[in-house]
């Protein structure tokens, strides 16, 4: 199925690409660009999603909810989690899920650099739900 609609979103991109834009007011030509804008961000994302829903094998994922009391860099307290995992065949089922007192007290499992403690403060050091306190999204997802 997303193969199909993959196939035709770059069908519908091609075509517009082929439209002479010279023949076109430029409210039609205002419009076709908007299409064309939604289709060159579709596009990509569509070659993805297959394989992110588990076409490619089983997927797990962890959702992250973040709380808004405690405001950080990248949002607000990693408050609670779950993890997911979504099968070949596109069933979803929750494998876990944790809130901030279920997190591990102590240092965290990957390294940190001194220079971010000294900038954010030992905070970063502790609980998983500290973690968006680092500005730095491929940092705060390799720490759990």
């Amino acid at each position: 199925m997303m193969k199909a609609a993959e196939g035709r979103a770059a069908g519908l991109q091609a075509q517009m690409a082929e439209l002479d834009d010279a023949t076109l007011i430029d409210q039609v030509l205002s419009g076709v660009d908007q299409v064309g804008d939604v289709m060159d961000a579709a596009v990509p994302i569509l070659q993805i999603v297959p394989g992110m829903s588990g076409s490619e094998g089983a997927r797990q994922y962890r959702l992250v909810a973040q709380s808004n009391a405690e405001t950080l860099p990248l949002g607000g307290s990693a408050a609670s989690q779950t993890l997911i995992r979504i099968s070949p065949s596109g069933e979803i089922e929750i494998l876990a899920q944790a809130d901030s007192g279920d997190f591990k007290r102590g240092a965290p499992e990957v390294e940190i650099d001194q220079s971010a403690i000294d900038l954010y403060g030992p905070a970063l050091t502790i609980p998983f739900n500290n973690a968006p306190g680092r500005p730095d999204f491929p940092t705060v997802a390799r720490l759990r």
